[in-house]
């Protein structure tokens, strides 16, 4: 549902919008792949790099579009609708954000340049608003590894490995949780597969989601945060010691 209830101004009643039972439009699998791509969209290479929320990633789609007449005929010269349409955070949306501009006056009427900054001024706001924990987006915690290349590391000890059916015939995702990056990039050295490094720490989740159809490309995004440390381990307390017994009374008529 989109309205989930109306509020009657002058009585203050609340009227719930029902759910209303459908079907899934697209798949699970399917649905992970577009999310991906959307992410990838706000990247540094992506047209919706100025919809980008410093600290949190974010996913979406430009749009641009001419107007037209209002004769059903033809086009409004030089008259333009700029959008952008995305949702955060890109691992597990929980907001969706729709911006529209109708005919822009700025010299620019695309929209990366117009629709994009609206978006990432309220999605910042969410954030804040929200109380969500920053992921760090620094540069030196960003690896992208272009396809065919392989993804050489210098970590020590045996890699983990994965099976070529998991992941070099595009069938599943393989589960990374708590690997480390180079532990990943390592299991994948060789395969054409779109590597990104979002974070620090070990995998948390990744993009698409393990389990799922790798698709037609070959990309995934990693979600790394700061390794959970266990509790620290207690020695065992030692009972208190009994207190000394109190001295024997002393018969005042034997001094």
């Amino acid at each position: 549902r989109i309205i989930k209830a109306v509020r009657e101004p002058e009585t203050g009643a609340i009227q719930e919008t029902p759910v209303a039972e459908g079907r899934p439009i697209i798949s699970r699998e399917t649905a992970q792949a577009l999310r991906s791509m959307l992410a990838g969209a706000t990247g540094p290479q992506g047209t919706g790099f100025n919809a980008r929320v410093e600290g949190f990633p974010v996913a979406g789609k430009t749009g641009t579009a001419q107007k037209a007449a209002s004769s059903g005929r033809g086009y409004i010269d030089g008259a333009y609708i700029s959008s952008f349409a995305g949702f955060l955070p890109a691992q597990n949306p929980k907001y969706v954000i729709f911006i529209v501009v109708d005919h822009p006056k700025n010299r620019s009427y695309y929209g990366a340049q117009v629709a994009a900054p609206v978006f990432s001024r309220i999605a910042s706001f969410i954030t804040r608003l929200e109380g969500w924990a920053p992921v760090l987006l620094a540069e030196k915690n960003l690896v992208h590894i272009p396809k065919g290349e392989p993804a050489t590391s210098t970590a020590s000890g045996p890699p983990r490995t994965i099976s070529m059916v998991d992941a070099g015939e595009g069938l599943r995702v393989p589960q990374f949780r708590n690997w480390t990056a180079r532990e990943v990039l390592r299991s994948l050295e060789g395969r054409k597969i779109d590597v990104r490094v979002v974070g620090s720490g070990v995998v948390h989740e990744t993009l698409p989601a393990a389990g799922s159809d790798w698709g037609k490309a070959k990309y995934l995004t990693l979600f790394l945060r700061p390794r959970l440390m266990p509790p620290p381990t207690l020695a065992p307390q030692r009972p208190p010691e009994p207190p000394d017994p109190p001295p024997p009374a002393v018969d005042p008529l034997l001094l």
